[in-house]
Formats: C-alpha cells, structure tokens, sequence
C-alpha cells in the first residue's frame, strides 16, 4: 500500500492542528460514505420486499425458515 505510506508521510509533515484537522475531516468523509452505504442496502432490501423476494416475520419465523 505505497499511496497509504505516502499519504500518512505526508501527514507527520503537518502541523498537530492541520493534522487534526484532517483526521476531522477523513472521519466525516467516512461517516457519509457509510451512511449511502447503508442507504443503499436500505433501498435494495426495499426493493426486495416490494418485488417478493423478501418477506416480513418474526426472529422464530426465520430461524424456521433458515432449518428448512
């Protein structure tokens, strides 16, 4: 992982404020990234659902349905 070491060279090059920083930064651009993911699976099991592939029930309901 060449670009990584690069980039975390490039970092102790910072100021402790810059560095701080961007960590802030990075962390909000990971926290939004994770948040389309789970959009995204949202929308796709929506889907599912609508489409029939999926159905609702209780925690014993799949448990059955998964001994099957």
């Amino acid at each position: 992982e060449p670009i990584v070491e690069e980039i975390l060279e490039e970092d102790e090059k910072l100021s402790f404020e810059d560095q701080v920083v961007l960590s802030e930064i990075l962390r909000k651009r990971l926290i939004e990234e994770k948040r389309k993911m789970l959009v995204q699976t949202v929308y796709e099991g929506l889907s599912e659902y609508k489409s029939g592939k999926t159905g609702k029930g209780s925690v014993a309901d799949f448990l059955k349905d998964i001994e099957d």
